[in-house]
């Protein structure tokens, strides 16, 4: 009963007459409590309990991870690595470094081997010798290179320089951790080159990225090339679209050969007409005889561009250009997509190695003479003294120009 009424307080309370303010005062007080400013008063909270709130959050949250950790993810890693005996890395991203090697000392072992190799005669023409029959070797097994200028190759001329590298290759180092028997530890450890080289080249594709700018200059080119056309204006013969340009010559031609070109145009349309109606009355008899050796004769192969199957084809192989919907669009980017290739083909270049340490460097120019063609080869390769072969995975060979063997005027 009580707690009924004292739940229904408020409502009653509403009903109930109110009082204001100045009510219980005198009529000079209350006049002068109406006409007065009201008085405010700034109160200042401060956030110390928040930031001790954060502090405390963050060290149970540490303590938590810390205990964890230690307790529940080390555990088993430890024991997988007693019974592997190897350690885990764990590195952190974009931490890579390039550390120089310092350089050799007379008395390391790679420093006296060079002293041995530069004494020996045989062995530095031995070397050669062997670059020059590798490099022949390649070239003869390279299909295109044998198809333009034949299969018996030897070897012409040679240019090559032996250098003695006075300090080891760089290293790549990398942050992480180091997860052993022992512990967790913070380590700098050394990765492979490649394996760096490969990432790098994934989050920063900088052949791709000037490959499409090569991609959009010559588009945003072409289509200005386009609007000025429009306008009345032909680009140069020799700028970069200038075989486009002389296509569209016929536009620009002047008022005498349109004329005439108007008047023989004329003429043949007329002719056309005239024999049209002198072999009317036996169109029907032209038409019988032209079903009939249209079904005697065999009916020609669709060709691949005809063909409105190809498209559909699922066993065909896609272009990147087939994921543009409209065929006027494709004719329009031919260029650009040529340049795009070119300059793709040009940046990305393949991913090499570094030699091994106290190894001796081979590099210059090999001419090799085939029965038609003379051959010049750039080479950059590294002979390893501990497997007395070159290295096959840092061995560069560039195609540097082919000339004929005997050459006359046109």
């Amino acid at each position: 009963m009580l707690r009924s009424i004292w739940a229904s307080r408020a409502p009653l309370a509403s009903w109930l007459p109110r009082r204001s303010l100045t009510s219980g005062l005198s009529a000079s007080a209350a006049s002068a409590a109406t006409t007065a400013p009201p008085f405010v008063q700034h109160v200042r909270i401060k956030a110390r309990r928040r930031w001790r709130n954060v502090a405390i959050g963050a060290s149970v949250m540490y303590v938590c991870w810390s205990a964890y950790f230690s307790r529940v993810v080390v555990p088993p890693l430890a024991d997988h690595i007693e019974d592997d005996g190897e350690p885990i890395f764990v590195p952190f991203p974009f931490t890579f470094k390039v550390v120089e090697s310092r350089p050799y000392k007379g008395t390391d072992p790679e420093w006296q081997t060079y002293i041995r190799i530069a004494k020996d005669r045989e062995l530095l023409m031995k070397i050669r010798n062997d670059m020059l029959e590798t490099v022949r070797t390649a070239a003869e097994a390279n299909p295109i290179l044998t198809m333009r200028c034949g299969k018996q190759m030897k070897v012409r001329k040679h240019w090559l320089d032996l250098d003695f590298p006075y300090r080891p290759p760089p290293k790549i180092t990398r942050n992480g951790l180091m997860l052993t028997a022992e512990g967790l530890d913070y380590v700098e450890a050394e990765v492979d080159p490649v394996t760096m080289m490969r990432i790098s080249r994934a989050l920063w594709p900088e052949p791709v990225a000037l490959s499409a700018s090569s991609f959009v200059t010559t588009l945003f080119r072409q289509n200005m090339h386009n609007v000025a056309r429009f306008f009345g204006f032909e680009p140069a013969e020799n700028g970069p679209l200038g075989a486009t340009g002389s296509s569209m010559a016929g536009h620009n031609r002047p008022p005498q050969d349109l004329h005439a070109l108007a008047a023989e145009l004329k003429r043949r349309l007329e002719e056309a007409e005239a024999k049209d109606t002198r072999a009317r009355p036996g169109k029907k008899e032209v038409g019988v005889q032209t079903d009939m050796t249209g079904s005697l004769s065999p009916s020609p192969a669709p060709t691949p561009a005809s063909s409105p199957r190809d498209k559909d084809d699922p066993s065909r192989i896609l272009n990147a250009k087939d994921l543009i919907p409209f065929e006027s669009l494709r004719a329009s980017i031919d260029d650009a997509w040529i340049e795009f290739k070119k300059k793709l083909a040009e940046t990305w270049l393949p991913l090499r190695p570094q030699p091994p340490g106290g190894s001796v460097g081979v590099s210059g120019l090999v001419e090799l003479q085939s029965p038609n063609s003379r051959i010049m080869i750039e080479v950059m390769a590294f002979w390893d003294p501990k497997t007395r072969k070159y290295d096959a995975p840092s061995l560069h060979m560039k195609l540097r120009s082919i000339r004929p063997r005997t050459q006359m005027p046109l």
